[in-house]
C-alpha cells in the first residue's frame, strides 16, 4: 500500500498530452512518474525532452533503477507494453489487482492485471520500493 493512497478521481480530469509531465496534462509516462512520486514518494526521470519515438530508448537506459517481477505483482508496480520487436510502446501502474493506464483516445482506464499477463507485458518494482 502506497503511503499516499492512490485517487483514481484525481487521474480522471488528466487529459494526454505528448511529452505531458504536470498534471493534469500528462502522456502515460507522465501519469506513472505522477502516481510514483503523489503516492509513493519515489521520483523518476521525467524525460521532458522524449517523445513517443525517443522514449524507448531512454527508458532502457533508466530501467537499472527497476526491478523486472515475474510473480506476485504488487501495488505501485509499474506496467510496461512491448511490440512483437521488443519496443517499449505504453505504461501503465498497478493498483489493487488493476491495471491503470492514461490512453491518448479514452483517458483514465482501468482493467484486471489478469488481462495483462502475457509475454508482450512485463511488470517492474522501483527499487526504492522494494
Amino acid at each position: 500500500m502506497y503511503p499516499v493512497p492512490f485517487n483514481p478521481r484525481k487521474y480522471a480530469a488528466a487529459r494526454w498530452t505528448e511529452c505531458g509531465r504536470v498534471y493534469p496534462t500528462l502522456d502515460c509516462w507522465g501519469f506513472v512518474r505522477a502516481v510514483l512520486r503523489e503516492c509513493a514518494g519515489v521520483d523518476v526521470d521525467s524525460f521532458s525532452d522524449s517523445t513517443a519515438k525517443s522514449m524507448p530508448k531512454k527508458f532502457n537506459l533508466a530501467v537499472c533503477d527497476f526491478e523486472e517481477i515475474r510473480s506476485n505483482i504488487p501495488n505501485h508496480a509499474v506496467v510496461c507494453f512491448f511490440t512483437p520487436a521488443g519496443a517499449l510502446c505504453h505504461v501503465g501502474i498497478v493498483e489493487n489487482g488493476r491495471v491503470w493506464q492514461l490512453d491518448k483516445k479514452r483517458g483514465l482506464i482501468s482493467d484486471p492485471i489478469k488481462n495483462f499477463l502475457r509475454p508482450s507485458v512485463k511488470f517492474f518494482l522501483h527499487k526504492e520500493l522494494k
